[in-house]
């Protein structure tokens, strides 16, 4: 800044206002060189401030996974064994097709063993090998059926041995009641009588017929030879005598 710029000519100053003047161009110098001053000092420690470098630990590397162990080598199989049935139709030819000793046409010496001279009976080849025959194994013996089961058609039908009739009940005689009454039990193997089932009936004959059906007996069923146990159904008739 110089007095010029006020518009007004140092001439016409006095020595207070040259001082002042001179004094405020002193003072923008003097701010302008401080200034410049910082500056310098602010772009020589940035020049001067150290470098920081930045390292990263190394990043492992993924091992290879170990390879699958081979797999075992499976064993030999065995040797196929020649069935002996084959080998000794073999050594059979084989002994047909050998020549027969000598002195004779069929391999027979004569006169030898003491035997015939003329027929040569003596001695001779052994006769050729047999394979023996083996006979097929028996069947399975039959086994009966377990269980009451419906007579079947080749089985014979069981035959009562005892089989009295059931009393005629004194309160249905009364009551008028006459019908006939259809049983369903079991024979047993043994001949008994088990699993009684009224089939058709009345309350007050029902009880009379349990009581009678229990004590018959049978000759059991037989099928195949065998005693088995059948279902079997028989109707008792009741009628009033008139």
């Amino acid at each position: 800044m110089s007095i010029r710029s006020w518009g007004v000519r140092s001439s016409t100053l006095s020595a207070t206002q040259r001082w002042a003047a001179w004094t405020l161009a002193c003072g923008a110098v003097s701010t302008l060189f401080i200034a410049s001053a910082a500056f310098a000092n602010s772009a020589q420690r940035n020049a001067e401030a150290p470098e920081v470098e930045l390292t990263l630990p190394p990043v492992e590397e993924p091992k290879p996974e170990p390879e699958p162990p081979p797999p075992p080598e499976a064993p030999p199989p065995p040797p196929k064994q020649a069935p002996v049935k084959a080998k000794a139709q073999e050594e059979t030819k084989q002994e047909e097709k050998s020549p027969g000793p000598p002195g004779g046409g069929n391999g027979i010496e004569p006169g030898s063993g003491g035997g015939d001279p003329g027929l040569g009976t003596g001695g001779g080849a052994a006769p050729p090998a047999t394979t023996p025959v083996v006979a097929p194994p028996p069947p399975p013996p039959k086994v009966a059926p377990v269980g009451p089961i419906a007579l079947p058609e080749n089985a014979t039908a069981p035959v009562a041995m005892s089989k009295p009739s059931p009393a005629y009940p004194e309160a249905a005689r009364t009551e008028g009641i006459e019908m006939t009454v259809i049983v369903k039990y079991v024979v047993t193997e043994h001949g008994d009588v088990t699993n009684i089932r009224i089939i058709k009936g009345h309350p007050l004959l029902d009880a009379e017929v349990m009581r009678a059906v229990k004590g018959w007996r049978f000759t059991p069923a037989m099928h195949e030879g065998h005693p088995i146990a059948v279902f079997h159904v028989s109707r008792i008739p009741f009628a009033l005598k008139k």
